[in-house]
Parts: structure tokens; C-alpha cells; sequence
């Protein structure tokens, strides 16, 4: 996996690009570990325009690069360009890789000319269960 992340940020598509590519990526793992029953979180369609332009960079080989990252995370191919994360996927692992990724963004994201897919640090993330109670 290491490989592809070193391909991914010395690849020519602008700094921008895999920053907001990474932020998608992030957004869609994130779905999926929040929401790990269902199946439509688990589905991701190329034909999506955010997905299409951002995360496959459309023109560019970083995009080949992260179909395979997908594949690398246990999503599989769907036919087409959709990518399934079967049932039996290990979202442990997912959630590990979620963290790296973040951290990949991170590191690029302050270089980067646009702020406005800020990620939060790993550190930073909660859940629904560490979210304070509201009281009425």
C-alpha cells in the first residue's frame, strides 16, 4: 500500500487534486465506518461526478492510482467503475488506513492552495457515542 501512496503523491496531477482526491476518499471510508450495515455506503459509482473528477482525476494517472488504493482497502471491482466493500470486509483494517490517509492529507494540505476540504486529524474524530449528551 505504501507504494501506491508514494505514487499517488509524486504523480503530476496538481497538489490540489490529491488533496481534494484524498478528502473524497476520506468521505467515502468515513460513510462506510459510520454507517457499516448499509449496503449503499458500501458502493461507490465512478459515474459519480465528485468521484469521476476528484477522487479518479479524470485525465490524470493518480486516478488509476486510487482505483487500485480502493481495490488495496477491500473494495472490489462491481463491473464497470463501481467498487463494492463486500460484507466480510475487515473494517478494523479500513478504519487503520482511513487514519493514514488522513494523515497523507494532512501533510499535503497546508501546501496546498485550497483549505476548503479540511479533514479532521485522527485525533479529532469522534462518534455518535463521544458526542456530549444535549440536554433540554
Amino acid at each position: 500500500m505504501e507504494d501506491l501512496y508514494e505514487a499517488i503523491n509524486g504523480s503530476d496531477a496538481a497538489l490540489t487534486a490529491k488533496v481534494e482526491a484524498y478528502a473524497v476518499l476520506l468521505k467515502l471510508i468515513g460513510n462506510v465506518l459510520e454507517n457499516p450495515t448499509e449496503p449503499k455506503y458500501r458502493q461507490i459509482k465512478g459515474s459519480n461526478s465528485a468521484v469521476k473528477s476528484k477522487l479518479f482525476m479524470d485525465g490524470y494517472p493518480a486516478g488509476a492510482h486510487f482505483k487500485q488504493l480502493l481495490l488495496a482497502l477491500g473494495f472490489e471491482s462491481g463491473g464497470g467503475d463501481i467498487y463494492v466493500l463486500p460484507e466480510h470486509a475487515d473494517l478494523d483494517s479500513l478504519a487503520v488506513n482511513r487514519d493514514m490517509i488522513a494523515c497523507l492529507h494532512d501533510s499535503l494540505a497546508p501546501h496546498s492552495n485550497t483549505h476548503s476540504n479540511k479533514v479532521p486529524t485522527p485525533a479529532a474524530r469522534t462518534t455518535a457515542a463521544d458526542a456530549p449528551a444535549k440536554v433540554h
